[in-house]
């Protein structure tokens, strides 16, 4: 019986901390969104890399800037070219996209891909 009700006990424990990460997570997303929907300004943002990760997806990474102040930030994405014909051009290196960043706090941004906001698994707000 002691056995059982450890297990018992290791499952509850699994399954909170699974819980308490996608409660953090969502609420994570919504105060982000809250935010860049009260104190949202746009910008523009250059794609400066794009790197695999080890969990089957891209990490873009672009800069930005504020008040003259130079801003990094990334995102992870699925796999894409900029042209489908242009084999060197993965990630859309280079290229500019719009990006809405807090005024409270010029880190939280949103950058928007445009056609390829589908490589983000959702689109921006």
């Amino acid at each position: 019986m002691t056995k059982l009700s450890s297990k018992i006990k290791e499952r509850l424990i699994i399954g909170g901390i699974f819980t308490t990460l996608f409660v953090g997570g969502f609420l994570h997303n919504k105060t982000h969104f809250d935010e860049l929907s009260e104190f949202g300004e746009i910008t523009e943002a250059t794609i400066i890399s794009f790197r695999y990760r080890s969990d089957a997806r891209y990490n873009l990474t672009f800069e930005y800037y504020v008040d003259g102040k130079r801003y990094i930030s990334s995102e992870a994405v699925s796999f894409f070219r900029c042209n489908e014909t242009d084999n060197d051009n993965k990630g859309c290196i280079g290229k500019i996209f719009k990006l809405t960043y807090s005024n409270k706090d010029p880190n939280v941004c949103e950058i928007d891909l445009g056609k390829y906001n589908w490589t983000k698994g959702y689109k921006p707000h």
